[in-house]
């Protein structure tokens, strides 16, 4: 008998088996471990070396095994039930100690019949009990190998996928109470394997009576698993053991594979409220304790708890170097890429910084750089905070040191107005696209400034007759280097023209005797000088040259008038001759 851990008591089991019935599953207690009785065909566990998975599968449960375990099974029975009523024929595979492969491997199936009666068994014509391996959990392809009560350890049909088959004892037609037949299967892994995590492995009976093998295909199966070495044997657990991080139960086989089961997650071996999905999102709640997964088979009653995680740690963010983007300039935009942070899902604040202090409002992710900023380099504070409560701070390189801003202009400086003295000249700015800016004016005669001329408009003078005058325009904005715009010079200045307003006059009577007095024309100047020219009937006196003039008897009967000059320097001399007085009288 193999070495099963716990019992079945066989002889309690008397229910005749028909061909293709499908046996009830029995918990029945053990020393270490679990076995189970399928109708009296004894399914053992057996002590294996760690870090070895296995699962067997029957079609009416799947038990999953504890911490160290491999597989032990019990074929369906090799003679017809009516000929064996009580006592049934063992499989034992406990042989397969599952390990590590890789595609291309070579694995071995062993197992060995044993006939546990106190009686011979004869054997039915054709009467099998068979053993395949297949790719996938369909069944078996009709490839594989068996034995035959009354023939040898035989191969059951070639396989495309390197299927190779070797007899190592030969089968009576009459098994012995207590014999034993052992035969194997080699089997080349291959790369699907290896994704699947296993073989699927069938074992099926063959009545002696039937050739219809699809008929008997699944009376019994089990799922070899092949995993790397170090692997748990036990449910596992994908994810971090981290504050925030998400725990995943490995995926299982089971069969029926679409067979019900369910989740509880542990803190410390102790039920957690309500997580029995299967996903855990690990909390502040879990720090320092050790998480671990409860998987139970509906049906059978068996739970099994996975391996334990490490223990939960603390919330932690890794921070990424910050970048800043932009041109170190006055007016810029300068902009913050925090970088990749570990984990994701961080939300972050900003605070700029000059020359390593604090700007006040400046904790967005943009920042404009400001005349304060010249010459000084600009970096950005970084903190993220992240859902699990942790947070961390990091600081960006410094920009190169501020340049002054540039001010753009789309025109040159100009002046309209007369280029004659007296007349006002106006500068005309060029047109600024940069906002926020001041014009200052410097009027030139000949290319050199004219002191205190420094206005936008500008009154031609004296000393600019015969002269070219410009102007200079500067823009200016703090933070922003300041841009001078030059108009062009004017044409040489022109004297400027004295308008008469009113004539002259003569005012007093004219006797002899009497003084008569010359009033100045009105004009459009002031600081004007006044000469003066006294004629008798519209010629010259000789000598009256002043603004009086004291009648003789020498211009007794003629007429007197004045001709006044109006003079300034820069200015065009004007005349006005006054009208005649009537004829002097004598005395």
């Amino acid at each position: 008998m193999p070495p099963a851990i716990g019992s079945c008591a066989l002889s309690d089991s008397r229910r005749s088996l028909t061909r293709g019935s499908r046996p009830d599953s029995l918990r029945s207690p053990g020393a270490r471990g679990h076995a189970q009785c399928l109708d009296g065909l004894e399914i053992g566990m057996f002590s294996a070396q760690p870090g070895v998975r296995a699962r067997v599968m029957a079609s009416a449960a799947a038990a999953l095994l504890g911490l160290v375990a491999t597989t032990g099974v019990v074929a369906p029975p090799a003679l017809a039930a009516e000929a064996v009523p009580e006592r049934l024929l063992t499989l034992d595979i406990s042989k397969n100690i599952e390990r590590s492969f890789r595609a291309g491997d070579e694995v071995t199936f062993t197992y060995t019949a044993t006939n546990n009666n106190d009686f011979a068994i004869q054997a039915a014509p054709n009467e099998a009990v068979e053993i395949h391996f297949s790719p996938d959990r369909e069944g078996p392809r009709g490839d594989g190998f068996g034995f035959a009560v009354g023939g040898d350890c035989v191969e059951m049909g070639l396989s495309p996928d390197s299927y190779t088959f070797q007899s190592t004892a030969p089968l009576p037609t009459t098994f012995e109470p207590g014999g034993m037949l052992e035969c194997s299967l080699t089997y080349t892994t291959t790369a699907g394997d290896v994704a699947r995590g296993g073989i699927w492995t069938a074992i099926t009976h063959y009545p002696g009576d039937s050739q219809d093998h699809d008929r008997w295909w699944w009376d019994y199966s089990t799922f070899m698993t092949y995993e790397a070495e170090g692997g748990s044997d036990l449910p596992t657990i994908s994810g971090t053991p981290l504050v925030g991080q998400t725990l995943t139960a490995d995926s299982w086989w089971w069969h029926p594979y679409d067979a019900p089961h369910a989740h509880q997650w542990l803190r410390d071996g102790v039920p957690i409220p309500g997580a029995t999905s299967a996903t855990y999102l690990v909390t502040q709640a879990d720090v320092g304790a050790r998480l671990a997964l409860r998987t139970e088979a509906s049906g059978i009653g068996m739970a099994f708890d996975s391996v334990s995680t490490a223990v939960v740690q603390a919330p932690g963010l890794t921070a990424a170097v910050p970048r800043v983007v932009g041109d170190a300039q006055v007016g810029s935009t300068l902009t913050v890429t925090p970088g990749g942070w570990d984990p994701p899902g961080v939300t972050f604040a900003y605070q700029w910084l000059r020359d390593g202090t604090v700007i006040r409002g400046a904790t967005a992710v943009r920042y404009t750089i400001v005349p304060q900023d010249v010459a000084r380099r600009i970096s950005v504070r970084v903190t993220g905070s992240h859902a699990n409560g942790a947070s961390a701070v990091a600081v960006s390189g410094v920009t190169a040191p501020v340049r002054a801003g540039v001010i753009v202009t789309s025109s040159s400086a100009r002046i309209s107005g007369a280029a004659r003295v007296g007349r006002k000249l106006t500068a005309v700015s060029p047109k600024v696209v940069t906002p926020g800016v001041t014009t200052a004016y410097q009027w030139l005669r000949n290319g050199k400034k004219i002191t205190g001329a420094t206005k936008k408009t500008y009154t031609l003078k004296a000393a600019d007759k015969s002269k070219k005058i410009a102007v200079a325009v500067t823009v200016r904005k703090p933070g922003f280097a300041s841009v001078t715009s030059r108009s062009s010079a004017t044409p040489k200045i022109k004297a400027g023209k004295i308008a008469v307003r009113q004539r002259a006059k003569v005012k007093g009577a004219p006797r002899v005797g009497k003084k008569l007095t010359a009033v100045v024309p009105k004009v459009g100047v002031t600081r004007a000088k006044y000469s003066y020219q006294w004629l008798r009937d519209g010629k010259k006196i000789k000598g009256a040259t002043k603004k009086k003039y004291k009648i003789s008897s020498r211009d007794r009967g003629d007429k007197i008038s004045v001709k006044v000059t109006v003079k300034k320097p820069g200015y065009a001399a004007v005349t006005s001759s006054s009208a005649r007085t009537k004829a002097v009288r004598g005395r």
